[in-house]
């Protein structure tokens, strides 16, 4: 079986700090739009707040639909514990760091969507406030590949209902996939489709995908996920 580009993540990560700071010409790097909005609007209405929780180390994460500003410095540049975010489109790896002088975020990612899931890199546990939609379509369907894919926990159910954590059935919202693999508390955590189809029946080798968590999946076929 052929692993996914940013299998190993401590090394990707080594590999995306040289290529940004050595001028990688895969990984030139751009100034982040308009640095000096603000981490967070101060008049959001807290009704529409979404939580991430972070901890410290390495976290595979992504949003349940589209955020309201998806500016990395909107977005993360409050929480000072997230030091680098990176994502991949395609074969291209996509990396922001956080400038220790400016406190903004650099390099070839700008935004952070709800259709990809993304490496962050925190200094310490924390939780990021970010402003979703208290309902809304989550953009189904999304393409995926007849190979690895980096993908999101999409929900279009109120903000109440898909806390970080939030539990869906791996066969039901992945759909007719080989083998995915998620991360979370410093370790990778396997799934594998359940023969039963048994929604009800959660084991060691099928677990539940998460709201908030960002998997490797493995399909064999091009198609889409429309749970």
């Amino acid at each position: 079986m052929t692993f996914p580009k940013g299998w190993l993540y401590a090394g990707t990560a080594a590999l995306l700090l040289l290529s940004v700071h050595t001028g990688s010409p895969a990984l030139a790097t751009s100034p982040s739009p308009d640095p000096g909005t603000p981490a967070l609007n101060s008049t959001v209405n807290a009704q529409s707040l979404w939580r991430l929780p972070l901890r410290s180390g390495m976290n595979l994460v992504s949003l349940p639909r589209a955020p309201a500003s998806d500016d990395l410095n909107d977005l993360f540049g409050s929480a000072t514990e997230v030091e680098l975010i990176f994502t991949f489109e395609g074969e291209r790896a996509r990396v922001a760091l956080r400038d220790p002088e400016t406190g903004n975020f650099f390099g070839t990612l700008h935004r952070f969507s709800e259709d990809k899931a993304y490496w962050i890199e925190a200094s310490g546990s924390t939780t990021v406030s970010i402003d979703i939609p208290s309902s809304g379509d989550p953009g189904f369907p999304r393409a995926r590949t007849g190979e690895w894919n980096l993908l999101p926990v999409l929900s279009g159910e109120p903000l109440d209902d898909i806390r970080a954590g939030t539990r869906i059935d791996s066969d039901a919202y992945l759909d007719d996939f080989r083998i995915a693999f998620g991360w979370a508390g410093g370790r990778w955590t396997q799934i594998s489709p359940d023969p039963s189809d048994d929604p009800d029946r959660l084991t060691d080798k099928n677990p539940a995908v998460e709201i908030g968590r960002g998997y490797w999946v493995l399909y064999d076929d091009d198609a889409c996920i429309c749970p």
